[in-house]
């Protein structure tokens, strides 16, 4: 097993988020620990807690649905897809300028 050590307060925080069960809230989970996990490589703390188990149920999750991560139902039109790809494609792009 692996171990991803982020501080503990930001574990609590995911794991709260996975419990809501929408697209929304696993996406926002996964990027907490994934942010903190970079954060806590470059400044450790003594209060930190391993969130392998927490953030691979959260990517198992939108695996097992993937319309959940677009937020769409299963059945929906491509082009409903299409445009729920493409937005969310916008959003986590490294080219986008964020203030």
């Amino acid at each position: 097993m692996n171990v991803e050590l982020v501080p503990a307060e930001k574990l609590a925080t995911a794991t709260e988020l996975l419990e809501k069960r929408t697209g929304e809230s696993i996406k926002a989970a996964i990027a907490l620990l994934l942010h903190a996990k970079a954060e806590f490589e470059i400044a450790p703390t003594k209060c930190a807690k391993n969130c392998s188990a927490v953030l691979n149920a959260g990517i198992k999750k939108l695996q097992e649905d993937p319309y959940m991560c677009l937020e769409v139902e299963a059945g929906s039109e491509a082009n409903v897809i299409k445009h729920c790809l493409s937005k969310d494609c916008v959003e986590v792009s490294p080219r986008r300028v964020r203030s």
